[in-house]
Parts: C-alpha cells; sequence; structure tokens
C-alpha cells in the first residue's frame, strides 16, 4: 500500500515518540497509521522509544531495520526511520541504543544494558516512577524546544504510568502543532497477536492458538488525545527546562504559577466554556 509523502514545513522534521512495555507493535502499529491513513501522509524521520531494561530486548528485536515485521511498513519511496531506544538509569545518565547496522553490531549494547545495575528493570518503586518521568520529560522537551522539529507522541504503549508521564510532559512542553494519540487495534485477535505488527506486513500473523489470521481483517485506528498545550498561557513557567529541572519540579512550577495568577496584572485570559479565568 502506498501514500503520498509529504511534510507540513520543508524544513521540518517528524519525531515520534513513544513509550513501550512488552509490545514493541505499538511503535509500529502508530507508524502504519500515520503513513497510510493520514491524508497527507504523515512520515517520521525519528523513531525516539522509551523501555525499560526488561522490555529493551523486545524493542531491539521488533524494531531493528532488519526485523521481518517491518517489511512493507514505508510507503513507497520512504525509508525507514532512525530509531533510538532510551532506558532511564537510577542516578546516572539515560542508555541510549541507535538501532543502525547490523543487529549483531547492536548486541554488545544490549548486553551491556541489560547488566547495567543501575538501569530500571521495571517501574516498581517511587523512585523508579520519578526516573521513567524525568527521562520523558527530558527526550520531549529536548525536541520540543526545536522550532523545526513536530512531535506526535503514542501514549498506547508501557505501564500506564509510563503513558501518564508522557500525556503530562506533553502538556507542559508540547506546542501548537505538536499530537498525542493512542493507536487500537481490533479484533481483539490481532491485538493479542504476538505476530502482528501493522496491516502492510509481509509475515504471516499467527494468534497465540496457532490459527493464521487474515490481515485484511485487521483495523488500525489512530485516536488523537486532546492535550492542553500549558506553555501557551503560563508564560512566566520555564518550559525550556534545564537539564537538572525534573517532572515533578516542573509540574511544581506550574502549580505555583496558577496559585498566583491573581497577582498577575498582566494574566492572559484562558476561556473555559462561557467563563473567563484569569490564568499566569
Amino acid at each position: 500500500m502506498s501514500a503520498t509523502v509529504s511534510r507540513k514545513h520543508t524544513a521540518c522534521r517528524r519525531v515520534m515518540f513513544c513509550t513501550i512495555g512488552s509490545s514493541p507493535a505499538i511503535a509500529t502499529e502508530t507508524v502504519w497509521s500515520l503513513c497510510h491513513q493520514r491524508k497527507p501522509a504523515w512520515i517520521p524521520d525519528a523513531l525516539h522509544v522509551v523501555t525499560t531494561a526488561d522490555g529493551l530486548r523486545r524493542v531491539v528485536d521488533g524494531l531493528h531495520p532488519s526485523a521481518p515485521g517491518l517489511e512493507g511498513l514505508m510507503p513507497d519511496g520512504a525509508p525507514l526511520p532512525t530509531i533510538s531506544v532510551h532506558v532511564p538509569r537510577r542516578g546516572q545518565t539515560a542508555i541510549v541504543i541507535e538501532l543502525a547496522g547490523s543487529r549483531q553490531s547492536v548486541e554488545p549494547a544490549l548486553v551491556a544494558a541489560e547488566g547495567d545495575a543501575t538501569a530500571l528493570k521495571d517501574v516498581a518503586t517511587s523512585e523508579d516512577n520519578a526516573a521513567m518521568g524525568d527521562l520523558v520529560l527530558a527526550v520531549l522537551s529536548g525536541f520540543a524546544a526545536q522550532a523545526d522539529v513536530e512531535l506526535h507522541v503514542s501514549l498506547a504503549g508501557g505501564r500506564k504510568t509510563m503513558s501518564a508521564h508522557a500525556q503530562l510532559a506533553m502538556s507542559l512542553v508540547g506546542r501548537p502543532g505538536d499530537e498525542v494519540s493512542h493507536v487500537l487495534v481490533s479484533p481483539v485477535a490481532f491485538e493479542m497477536c504476538p505476530s502482528f505488527w501493522h496491516k502492510g506486513q509481509r509475515i504471516p500473523a499467527t494468534a497465540r492458538d496457532g490459527r493464521e489470521l487474515d490481515i485484511a481483517e485487521a483495523t488500525i485506528t489512530l485516536v488523537l488525545s486532546p492535550t492542553p498545550w500549558l506553555r501557551t498561557f503560563l508564560p512566566r513557567v520555564d518550559f525550556d527546562r534545564s537539564p537538572s529541572t525534573t517532572l515533578s519540579g516542573l509540574v511544581e512550577q506550574v502549580n505555583r504559577a496558577t496559585a498566583s495568577a491573581d497577582e498577575d496584572p498582566t494574566g492572559n485570559q484562558l476561556v473555559v466554556s462561557d467563563r473567563n479565568d484569569t490564568k499566569r
């Protein structure tokens, strides 16, 4: 299947972001919908994934450019996006693995990450939760600070807390023109199928009970998630954060700003239904 390859702005870079737990197909389903169901197509130049050390091997195996599930993913003439995988570490900078070259060439970095005692195996404690949120914010704010980048963030993968971090971070640093979405797959046999990647795949999709599924019967639906862009009416908050800013710290800045809105003589107007509330 082909789609028109286009860019909203010729100088624009399109970056897709998602969190993933154990199902990297979330990424391919979203990319397929953006590329083949959008008119005109939204073709990502880069895909950035945040996952845990426990989910890392599944992500690398499923999303490496040589993976069979990626065949047929992109429209005719469009290359695969560059793919980067991020894993948070406690008290350390995140692990970043670029999925390029041969699959074998990525293995040493993968093994090192799996053996790193500071890498988050899962989001199991409040400290893990904070580290995951801070990494999500760091990745997204880095792209949001670049005027030539359009962001599309999928909330479909990973633990619910990871999706919550992504939604929150985008409400804080996202800009008009960025997007947040969820992807829906039906019937449920495809949603639960470990070998279903997207509707253009060239390998069979085999259900857990051994049945081969007819890919033509699958439905992928991308649902946009309405997101308030808080930076547009809170100009005094430092949304273009420093590297030391945490997700909870940025939320605290926003809460202080809204709590003191009445003290701002030049407050912006936020219109909600038929009411006008002054917000800073």
